[in-house]
């Protein structure tokens, strides 16, 4: 008996890898569909708690109540554009579906996820370096102005004496930070903390002699 030439052969192979290819989309939209479940909730038991009287809606200034409950940690600048684009113009408050909308797909790309505490160590570990190797520089230059002025040399060897600059390495790292050179990064670099976070922030990490052990701020500040 000859085959029908209109007849469509079927490739054993090409359906079996088909059927393992819908059968791991399948898995994938089970996972998300359990893990948005997962977020859901969480965003749910942490709205509950600012919200005792089930409104079902927030003031914007809670918002971000929620958001830290969640282990969440935005920048202000990210929180005050989030709740900008999910508040209620005729309420000037944030209802629930919105939030919790505009909050799954964060929380599944990870966003405004709080940095480890390793991460935190290793970045205050290159901050005391810079420190070092600064004040280092500055020593060095202030050497070598004084040596020309006493020795006469002119200003293209001071330069070059200037220039041969000692090399701080990690051997020499105490694991500590001054306080005051703390608040100063603080308020200085990326965004900065207002004078009353400052103060707040300084007055509850420990110090000891005006130094701050980073090791021990890491931890704080991970768990926070």
């Amino acid at each position: 008996m000859q085959a029908n030439p209109t007849e469509q052969v079927i490739d054993p192979q090409a359906e079996a890898e088909a059927r393992a290819a819908a059968l791991a989309l399948e898995k994938i939209n089970r996972e998300q569909r359990i893990a948005r479940e997962k977020y859901s909730k969480k965003i749910k038991a942490a709205f509950q708690i600012f919200d005792p009287e089930n409104k079902g809606s927030l003031p914007i200034e809670e918002v971000r109540y929620v958001v830290h409950a969640l282990d969440m940690a935005p920048t202000e600048v990210q929180l005050n554009e989030f709740t900008e684009n999910i508040t209620d113009d005729e309420t000037m408050e944030v209802p629930y579906g919105k939030l919790e909308d505009a909050l799954i797909p964060k929380m599944e790309r990870s966003e405004w996820e709080r940095p480890s505490e390793e991460l935190l160590f290793q970045a205050f570990k290159t901050i005391e370096l810079h420190m070092k190797q600064k004040q280092a520089d500055d020593e060095d230059a202030a050497h070598a102005a004084e040596e020309s002025v006493m020795e006469g040399v002119d200003g293209a060897e001071n330069r070059q004496r200037a220039a041969q600059r000692r090399k701080i390495d990690a051997s020499s790292l105490t694991g500590q930070i001054n306080s005051d050179q703390l608040a100063e990064m603080l308020t200085m670099h990326g965004e900065p903390f207002r004078s009353t976070e400052l103060e707040d922030f300084l007055k509850n990490i420990p110090k000891e002699d005006g130094m701050v052990d980073y090791s021990k701020l890491a931890k704080i500040l991970a768990s926070d």
